[in-house]
């Protein structure tokens, strides 16, 4: 298969051409710009990018990506590599949706894994292979925070939000939040208790940080202040989980 590079630290370019071609690929071509590495992109037609997200400083590497993933769709296997980022600048990235991500300096071993479980997850896209890690029978759940694994107890969780498919804000009690790479169904069918329900098409509460519900403005508010809407189709359900008479 083919690869594209686009890197701005020559000695890491020089490394990531090597050891992609020892593992077997083709670096079709490679670049240390975004802007101009789009031209090139659409006449090599490559199907996995390895992109730097910090370009001569800046956060390039993401806006690159967006431009592939709408011109290439979900087929562009989009692997971000990067040195340590701050955890807003990983969200930003992970908006993009991409395949995985790789901390430099970037070991051969390493990239043959994320490589080879991002083409994986294309031919299975029915396949559930997310970076939230759900142990089952458990009263916690494992997300990445940056470069770190962070056990959350369901007790502390008060919602969940999602503004973009597959892609979750959780908030905790304590006011802390973190965005997982989960779908509102699959937390829903398969990961969060029975204290957990949707009321809105972007949000999950956990029913034990219900302060009051507004049926006036059709809200809830919760213990921490925040409001949350009612969505017409969940209303029912919710008011039965409530037990109201």
């Amino acid at each position: 298969m083919k690869i594209y590079i686009v890197e701005d630290n020559q000695d890491h370019l020089l490394s990531l051409v090597k050891k992609s071609e020892d593992l077997g690929y083709q670096v079709t071509g490679y670049s240390s710009r975004a802007m101009g590495a789009l031209e090139k992109i659409e006449e090599l037609k490559p199907e996995i990018f390895l992109i730097d997200i910090h370009l001569n400083g800046d956060n390039d590497g993401i806006l690159l990506a967006r431009q592939i993933r709408r011109q290439f769709g979900a087929d562009a296997v989009i692997i971000f590599t990067t040195a340590l980022s701050t955890e807003e600048v990983m969200t930003k990235a992970f908006g993009t949706d991409p395949d995985g991500y790789l901390v430099k300096p970037i070991k051969t071993s390493d990239l043959k894994v994320v490589i080879e479980l991002a083409l994986f997850r294309k031919k299975s896209p029915d396949r559930e292979m997310e970076d939230a890690d759900i142990p089952q029978e458990t009263e916690y759940i494992t997300v990445r925070t940056g470069f770190k694994l962070r056990n959350i107890a369901f007790d502390d969780i008060e919602l969940l939000k999602t503004d973009q498919k597959n892609y979750v804000t959780l908030f905790t009690s304590d006011e802390r939040k973190y965005t997982i790479r989960k779908s509102m169904k699959a937390l829903l069918d398969h990961v969060l208790p029975n204290a957990f329900i949707q009321v809105h098409r972007h949000f999950i509460i956990n029913i034990k940080f219900v302060k009051f519900i507004s049926e006036r403005e059709q809200q809830i508010e919760m213990v921490s202040g925040k409001e949350v809407p009612i969505g017409r189709t969940f209303k029912k359900e919710l008011y039965d989980r409530l037990n109201l008479v």
